[in-house]
C-alpha cells in the first residue's frame, strides 16, 4: 500500500503508529510517577542520619576528652601519647 492509497483515520480513530506512541508515552509517565517518591524516600534520610551520627560520635569525644585530662581517646591517631 502506497502513501497515496492510505486513507486517513476517521476523526476520534486511532492508527498503528499513534496507538502506540500514545501507550509509551503512558508507560513512561506511569514508570515516573513510580520512580519520583521512591527516589526521594530513598536519598532524603541518609543525610539527616549521617549528620545526626557525626554530631553524636564528636559529643562522645569531647565527653571523653573532659573526663580523661583534656585527652582524646587513645584509638585515634591525635589522642596517643608518646612514652
Amino acid at each position: 500500500m502506497t502513501e497515496s492509497e492510505r486513507t486517513p483515520p476517521a476523526k476520534g480513530e486511532w492508527d498503528g503508529p499513534a496507538l502506540l506512541a500514545g501507550l509509551g508515552v503512558l508507560a513512561m509517565m506511569g514508570l515516573a510517577a513510580l520512580a519520583v517518591p521512591t527516589a526521594s524516600r530513598l536519598l532524603a534520610p541518609r543525610p539527616m542520619h549521617c549528620a545526626s551520627n557525626l554530631r553524636q560520635i564528636s559529643l562522645a569525644i569531647k565527653q571523653y576528652a573532659q573526663d580523661n585530662h583534656e585527652k582524646f581517646p587513645s584509638g585515634f591517631p591525635w589522642g596517643r601519647t608518646t612514652k
